[in-house]
């Protein structure tokens, strides 16, 4: 029995290897991915379709990392990082990359403190949360709206 235990360990293990040497090379893939869209998407003479097609590029590549993180976090070669954090400042940050991605139809709102309060968290967790609620209002809104 403690055979099979250390057996099944070892298994969990390896996968736990693998799972993490596959997500740093496919991480590094999607940041160029990303780059290369985000670069495109400040070309002043990119007509409309195409923009859409890029930002749709741009979004993928940017959940397709969040899964590359979950990946990570799972093979436990990434630990969460829990700092106090200062979160206007983190969603300020986080809102100006949204407005590349999400269409221009949709107008982003953040609510934020007058005088906000430092919160115990890791900053890539709360850009993923951030995230992925955009991309949910933005699916949700195809003719565009308020978010």
């Amino acid at each position: 029995m403690l055979e099979d235990r250390l057996q099944r360990s070892q298994n969990m293990e390896t996968m736990g290897q693998l799972a993490s040497g596959i997500s740093y090379d496919f991480d590094n893939l999607l940041t160029v991915i990303s780059a290369y869209a985000l670069f495109e998407l400040e070309d002043p003479a990119i007509t409309p379709g195409a923009r859409a097609a890029v930002a749709a590029i741009a979004t993928a590549a940017e959940s397709a990392m969040g899964l590359t993180r979950q990946l990570l976090t799972f093979s436990r070669k990434s630990l969460s990082q829990f700092r106090l954090l200062d979160l206007g400042s983190a969603l300020g940050n986080v809102t100006r990359m949204l407005g590349r991605v999400i269409s221009t139809d949709i107008e982003l709102k953040v609510p934020t403190e007058p005088d906000p309060r430092p919160v115990n968290a890791d900053l890539g967790m709360i850009e993923q949360i951030v995230l992925n609620l955009a991309l949910n209002a933005r699916d949700a809104m195809p003719d565009g709206g308020e978010s």
